[in-house]
Parts: structure tokens; sequence; C-alpha cells
């Protein structure tokens, strides 16, 4: 029998936020053990629930992505996080619509 995964999901978009989290849900080796709409808050969160993984955004207001990766290692030097570029959503969807304009898919 595998273990569970627990997972922190940080990003400050709400929508976004939900999806990745009702996406997850659906698989039963992932259980998400929390959500934070920033770094700051991500950072208490990884405190309080030690989560094994951290899903994380990267472009935040307040504490990005990075200061809060920097504050939860000098806390938990092993924390494992990956990061959600939002980067890389944004050229995805750019290339969707520009796609969806000319006709093509």
């Amino acid at each position: 029998m595998s273990e569970t995964i627990r997972i922190l999901v940080v990003d400050d978009h709400p929508v976004f936020r939900d999806g990745l989290v009702t996406v997850l849900g659906t698989q039963t080796d992932f259980d998400v053990v929390g959500e934070a709409a920033g770094g700051s808050q991500a950072v208490e969160m990884a405190a309080q629930l030690t989560p094994d993984v951290v899903l994380m955004d990267l472009e935040m207001p307040e504490m990005d992505g990075v200061q809060a990766l920097t504050a939860m290692r000098s806390h938990h030097p092993g924390q494992r996080v990956i990061i959600l570029p939002r980067l890389m959503m944004k050229t995805a969807s750019s290339r969707r619509s520009r796609r969806e304009r000319r006709g093509t898919s």
C-alpha cells in the first residue's frame, strides 16, 4: 500500500487554486492538507502542517514564491517545493488564443 502525499497549494488566484485542489483531490495518493493565498500565509501553514510537498506560484503580491521558499527552507531545509510558473501558463493560454483566432486547433 502506498503512502499518501500531503500537499500544500499556494496561489493568489482563487479560481486556479480551487481548480488545482479539485484535480489533486481526484487522486487517491494525494491529500491536500491546506491552501494559501500568499507567501507569508504559505510559510506559516508549511510550518504548522508540515506537508510533503508545497505547490507554489512564483508571482504573488506581498511575499513572492522565491521569498516564501527561502523562508520555508530556513526553518525546514528539506522542504520540497514545486514551483508553478505562471509565465508557462500564460504562454500556453496565449498560444491557445492565437490558434482560436486563426481557427486552428
